[in-house]
């Protein structure tokens, strides 16, 4: 009988396992960001006249929070699968913004951002581009 019960038991938590994942992507890797090379990346704005910048990219996160760096901010995750992401922060009295990254090769993303940052909208789309080591 503990035999039976300790398989029914299995078999209910890997049903379970097919409902809920083993790790969630609001607290895992997103895979989308896992395809990009680390270096020195070129980030340019596709609208509007901002002057390119460069930064060099260790933790690819940080393409997600371009307005909102630093800590006190919560992330929810809105979609993710392995070619893109699109991830929602809220920054304690900073804003808060949505962000969707898209991967086109591991040197290669588009990233529209918008949201609120110290209460002033932003919108925009960037081309973000590896150039090299950092």
């Amino acid at each position: 009988m503990t035999r039976f019960i300790r398989n029914a038991a299995m078999g209910v938590a890997a049903a379970m396992g097919l409902l809920i994942p083993a790790q969630s992507p609001a607290t895992g890797e997103l895979p989308a960001l896992a395809q990009l090379q680390r270096g020195r990346w070129m980030l340019r704005a596709l609208d509007g006249d901002t002057p390119p910048r460069a930064i060099c990219l260790g933790d690819a996160r940080v393409l997600l929070r371009l307005e909102h760096a630093g800590p006190g901010c919560k992330q929810s995750v809105v979609s993710s699968d392995s070619r893109s992401a699109t991830v929602h922060y809220a920054c304690d009295g900073r804003g808060f913004s949505q962000t969707t990254l898209k991967v086109e090769t591991p040197r290669s993303a588009r990233i529209d951002t918008q949201g609120y940052v110290k209460s002033h909208p932003f919108s925009y789309r960037i081309e973000a581009t590896r150039t090299g080591p950092c």
